[in-house]
């Protein structure tokens, strides 16, 4: 097993990568990572305008895997400039999306409101 070899054995290459350190702290890795899945999530609502399918397929991996309230809001104002771009009708179907994911951050942003006045939520 590879994880039985001495730590000194500098002959396999497993073993120079946990020697250098990483250079970036795990909070930066972690929020770059967020930020490059939004990206990722925001491309994909442009490349699915017009299929409602595709789009419905998007939104429901957009609530299952971003979980920060401000990607989530940010996603919800690039799909209602998505679909309501000058050369074209607006699209519905991506303006559901955007009210969709615009009602998921509005529960977040009053608990959070809440919390940071010390208010207590009925």
């Amino acid at each position: 097993m590879e994880s039985m070899a001495p730590s000194g054995d500098m002959s396999r290459p497993h073993h120079i990568a946990s020697v250098v350190p990483n250079r970036y702290p795990r909070w930066f890795t972690l929020s770059h990572i967020e930020s490059q899945q939004c990206e990722l999530a925001s491309t994909m609502l442009t490349a699915a305008k017009g299929d409602v399918r595709r789009l419905e397929t998007v939104l429901q991996s957009i609530q299952k895997n971003i979980h920060s309230s401000s990607h989530i809001f940010k996603l919800a104002q690039d799909a209602f400039k998505i679909a309501t771009l000058m050369d074209s009708l607006p699209d519905i179907t991506l303006l559901k999306v955007s009210l969709e994911l615009g009602l998921q951050v509005f529960p977040l942003f009053i608990i959070t409101t809440a919390e940071d006045k010390n208010l207590t939520l009925c």
